[in-house]
């Protein structure tokens, strides 16, 4: 309940910025957006970027975009993650994994420390330069999917928090961000195949 009402604060507070829910990591001031709907595996991606690639840290859950400059603000926090994800984050070098909370309304739910380095610093800059949609589907061959911002737009409008209340403020601030972006969707079957399909993402 404490997660869900932090999250709800943020989210119908956060007055003058545009809220969407989302995983956000960045390098050198590039931002990776990671949109998506509860069991995308999104969490355990930002994890395992963390803890694996060298990305750093925004937010695993809200993505805070200010449309006066276009940067995400970070909103960083222990990243939360459910059920067969706390077995796979906890098996990543240098992972720290807080208490375990079973038969919760989503399972058994436990949380990833951020590590030293691995949290955006709160006066850096980063400007989204790809946005990706995963999807989990196990067993399952990785695959790419290019998608146009127009497609894009539209998806994450569906995971904005505040963006129809903020008018045309909030129209063209996801305008404005998604012109600089690539945009794509990935299904993977593991984590290593989710990471390797980012890697390839981001190295274009």
């Amino acid at each position: 309940m404490f997660e869900w009402g932090l999250n709800w604060c943020v989210a119908s507070r956060a007055l003058g910025f545009l809220v969407m829910h989302a995983g956000m990591l960045a390098k050198s001031g590039e931002a990776l957006m990671m949109p998506g709907f509860p069991g995308a595996g999104k969490s355990t991606l930002c994890a395992s970027l963390c803890f694996l690639a060298g990305w750093q840290l925004l937010s695993d859950e809200l993505a805070i975009l200010d449309p006066v400059s276009g940067e995400m603000l970070p909103h960083p926090r222990p990243i939360s993650l459910k059920n067969n994800s706390i077995e796979i984050v906890a098996g990543l070098p240098a992972a720290a994994i807080g208490p375990t909370y079973t038969d919760t309304r989503k399972g058994t739910i436990s949380h990833a420390y951020s590590q030293p380095g691995s949290t955006f610093a709160a006066d850096a800059e980063a400007r989204v330069r790809w946005v990706v949609f995963p999807k989990f589907s196990q067993d399952v061959r990785g695959k790419i999917n290019e998608i146009s911002r127009a497609e894009a737009f539209s998806l994450i409008s569906e995971q904005s928090f505040n963006r129809e209340r903020m008018g045309d403020t909030g129209f063209t601030a996801l305008c404005k961000m998604l012109s600089a972006a690539n945009c794509y969707q990935i299904v993977y079957g593991s984590t290593q195949d989710g990471l390797q399909l980012i890697r390839e993402v981001t190295d274009t």
